[in-house]
């Protein structure tokens, strides 16, 4: 199938494998990966090798560049009155513009990188485990962590810019190709929790429950 998309068509190629996927046995060594910003995802196994740091500021670098691209580009179609047509609101008569060839291909440009960034980091990760010799792979991924995040304006343009999910979904297709089974879990109560104690880190545990208890 094709489809159509800014300067062309993109091919659609779908395929099925023909053997189910042998995943392998729990053996004892895992991989823990904490999804960041400036660090896109850090990586660590819980045998004596060094951890994994995905480096998140190239494409932290593209987004803050096509943002500020597609200002410059708004504020020009708005002097120019570009692509410009007139709607009927509560507040009255208000100018609707359409977006310009120009914002559409520097929206193409960072798919594509985006695109490209997260192939390449979830073969990473991947390879990664393997050389641990790590059938498990755990991921933090919380529930509408995007939609709430509330880390200042700066911080959460950047957090949500870098497509965690999609990485994250790459990672587990890609793992489990190899047999490796891929856990994702809610690390909301991590921080609030302490590991040296040998608490789990779930919310009866977490700071905030401690001061309802008068803990």
């Amino acid at each position: 199938a094709f489809k159509p998309v800014y300067g062309g068509y993109k091919a659609i190629v779908q395929y099925k494998t023909n053997r189910d996927i042998d995943y392998l046995p729990d053996n004892g060594r895992y991989i823990g990966i904490d999804p960041g910003v400036d660090n896109a995802f850090a990586c660590v196994a819980n045998i004596q090798k060094a951890p994994l740091l995905v480096n998140g500021r190239p494409i932290k670098s593209v987004n803050q560049y096509c943002n500020k691209e597609r200002s410059r580009l708004k504020a020009l179609q708005a002097r120019y009155h570009q692509l410009e047509s007139i709607a009927d609101t509560k507040q009255g008569k208000k100018p609707v513009y359409r977006e310009t060839k120009a914002m559409r291909r520097i929206t193409a440009w960072r798919n594509r990188k985006i695109r490209q960034f997260a192939h390449k980091a979830s073969k990473r990760i991947v390879d990664y485990a393997l050389s641990c010799g790590a059938n498990t792979i755990v991921i933090g991924n919380n529930k509408s962590w995007k939609r709430s995040s509330d880390m200042g304006r700066k911080n959460n343009q950047n957090f949500i810019g870098i497509p965690h999910k999609v990485m994250i979904d790459m990672i587990q297709y890609k793992a489990n190709l190899a047999g490796i089974s891929v856990i994702r879990t809610n690390e909301s109560c991590t921080s609030q929790t302490s590991a040296l104690d040998h608490e789990k880190p779930c919310w009866e545990n977490g700071s905030q429950s401690r001061k309802r208890q008068g803990k």
